[in-house]
């Protein structure tokens, strides 16, 4: 199956464009992308860079921006055209009618002035939330927590937690292990979206197998990338992530940003956390 490339670019912090195509892509869930975020983009000099990564994909990328800066957001519109790449204006548009009915000209500055201070704190509170609550650590709070990711060993917990938590998500992570007492665990934490990580036995096998070669401590290290142990791992998590009705999402050969936008995709909109363009 091909994977098309998408590149969500502004000069703000991207939130709009990202959550937006996120909830675009929830519709194709057996199509994948490689969604790359390029935020903060304030001169042309940086803008050119990121169109010469866009211009490597050619008639496979979407480009999907948010430029206040009407210079840039022209600039950009225009450097597509000439490229043949299909991009799509957000926020234009709707600036461009609001001028029209004010009759007044739009300031030209990004969300992310106004928010600044506060996406810092509740970035900062969310990063260590997540670094206390990794691997099944912290568990006396855990029912603070927005998203609780839980999988077999390997499958990317960690950094999926750290990047949920760079968007203002508080997010835990435990490993599913055969017979350990999983749901004692998850005690108060109703309120959480909890997402069951699956991933492809043979890609599980060859990250264990790595693991054990960098010399890294592995229970049990002996079976832990026996590919008959990896299945039977693998076939036990999601039937035990099924028969709870938990989010099963499988990260095999995903990047890990598109497995984020398919998280927040399953998240409350009402919620209130890190915004911006």
């Amino acid at each position: 199956m091909s994977r098309y490339a998408i590149y969500v670019v502004s000069d703000s912090t991207g939130e709009t464009a990202w959550r937006t195509t996120g909830s675009a892509l929830l519709q194709f869930p057996d199509q994948r992308w490689n969604v790359r975020r390029f935020a903060d983009v304030r001169d042309r000099k940086t803008l050119e860079g990121i169109l010469d990564l866009i211009a490597a994909d050619g008639a496979t990328a979407l480009v999907v921006y948010t430029f206040a800066d009407t210079r840039l957001r022209e600039y950009m519109a225009a450097r597509l055209t000439e490229q043949g790449i299909r991009g799509i204006d957000l926020i234009g548009p709707v600036i461009e009618q609001l001028r029209d009915a004010a009759g007044r000209k739009p300031a030209g500055v990004t969300g992310a002035q106004y928010r600044q201070d506060a996406q810092y704190g509740t970035r900062m509170r969310a990063i260590e939330y997540a670094v206390k609550h990794d691997d099944g650590a912290g568990l006396a709070t855990i029912g603070q927590a927005d998203v609780i990711l839980i999988g077999p060993s390997r499958t990317g917990k960690t950094p999926l937690s750290m990047l949920l938590a760079n968007h203002g998500y508080r997010v835990a992570n435990l490993p599913f292990i055969p017979g350990q007492p999983l749901i004692e665990m998850l005690d108060g934490a109703d309120d959480a979206l909890v997402v069951g990580l699956m991933i492809d036995a043979d890609e599980l096998v060859r990250y264990r197998e790595e693991r054990i070669r960098s010399g890294k401590g592995v229970p049990g290290a002996s079976r832990y990338a026996e590919p008959a142990v990896v299945a039977e791992e693998l076939a036990q998590a999601r039937a035990f992530f099924v028969e709870r009705g938990w989010l099963v999402v499988d990260v095999s050969g995903r990047a890990i940003e598109e497995i984020a936008i398919e998280i927040i995709g399953h998240l409350d909109p009402e919620s209130t956390h890190v915004g911006g363009l």
